[in-house]
């Protein structure tokens, strides 16, 4: 599956590849990935809950994100802890990507915003988003194997 591939590169980059070259662009790689990791698990779930007939999906991401949480997450044994840090993950990448600067300092990458704000990124807040990502994505499968074998 993608989103275990994503997983996987993600997870080899944080605790291989940036303990040896302790690059920003590497940190923020190793953000926008997990997103990715976690947005296919996401598609995987609501496509399979499509496919189900228990769900309609729509063109608007924010709204099938929407759908995910109130349709899915809790049938999915996703906690709303597990969402808010979702949410945190997607606005720290949508900050990123709109951010005019990113400075590194000490193993942290210093994103700021056109208006001067600052968000940042640590290794530590990298690894708790990776075990996120890790997490859903055996909750998502975990569940699925249980539904498709009670058939």
């Amino acid at each position: 599956m993608e989103a275990d591939k994503a997983y996987q590169r993600a997870n080899h980059l944080l605790f291989v590849t940036f303990p040896l070259l302790k690059n920003k662009n590497l940190l923020i790689k190793i953000t926008h990935e997990i997103k990715n990791s976690i947005t296919k698990t996401i598609v995987a779930v609501l496509q399979y809950e499509y496919l189900c007939k228990r769900i309609k999906i729509t063109p608007d991401p924010e709204r099938n994100f929407q759908i995910f949480e109130e349709e899915c997450a809790k049938k999915y044994d996703i906690t709303q802890k597990d969402l808010e840090q979702i949410r945190a993950l997607f606005e720290l990448t949508k900050k990123q990507k709109e951010s005019v600067m990113d400075i590194m300092k000490n193993e942290k990458v210093i994103v700021v915003s056109k208006n001067m704000e600052h968000e940042t990124i640590t290794p530590e807040k990298v690894r708790e988003f990776l075990e996120i990502s890790k997490k859903i994505f055996q909750k998502t499968k975990e569940y699925i194997i249980k539904e498709r074998k009670s058939r």
